[in-house]
């Protein structure tokens, strides 16, 4: 009897971290096919009637030895909280919500990142590139409050993919570019 309830003290912590990280990452997964859905509309007439906003980069740099790499980024944007709000100090201030990176040289990696509209954190980071055969490899990372919550697949990405410490530091060297631009002299 003791060794039962021993294991049910083991085991029922377990199972609610499990259902919590599910929860989780089944809300990324919802607000992330909002995202997607948002940025079909990118050079339409919806596009500007919803008041939607991105900066799109693009870069190519010549590398001794590896060639040509082009590089293009688009950083769908929200409003901040208050962002509307003329008496506020973030009036016409912006926030990364969803980006969308190709970087193209002897190989092409195609990448997304998906922004917590609350607090601005990282909440999924996915790659993908075609291989030589036809298939994809493709890397998925779930976060929760700047925390990997899960990888798929799970151990070390392939050669060419972000790890998820990168895949964080990517992210907020983006929601510094953006803060630079909302930066208005006077």
């Amino acid at each position: 009897m003791k060794k039962l309830i021993l294991i049910l003290a083991v085991l029922l912590p377990l199972s609610a971290l499990a259902q919590g990280t599910e929860a989780k990452i089944k809300r990324i997964k919802q607000m992330y096919s909002e995202a997607q859905a948002k940025a079909s509309f990118k050079q339409s007439d919806e596009w500007m009637e919803k008041a939607c906003y991105t900066l799109d980069f693009k870069s190519r740099v010549n590398y001794a030895g590896g060639g040509p790499v082009e590089h293009s980024i688009e950083v769908f944007l929200v409003l901040a909280p208050d962002g509307d709000n003329p008496d506020s100090k973030r009036f016409n201030t912006f926030e990364p919500s969803f980006v969308r990176d190709t970087r193209q040289g002897s190989m092409k990696v195609y990448g997304e990142m998906l922004f917590d509209p609350d607090s601005g954190d990282l909440l999924f980071s996915y790659q993908r590139m075609a291989q030589a055969d036809g298939t994809q490899k493709e890397q998925r990372y779930y976060y929760d409050r700047g925390r990997l919550v899960k990888a798929v697949p799970e151990g070390k990405p392939y050669y060419m993919f972000m790890t998820s410490d990168i895949a964080l530091e990517h992210a907020r060297a983006i929601k510094s570019m953006v803060n630079g631009f909302n930066v208005v002299d006077n």
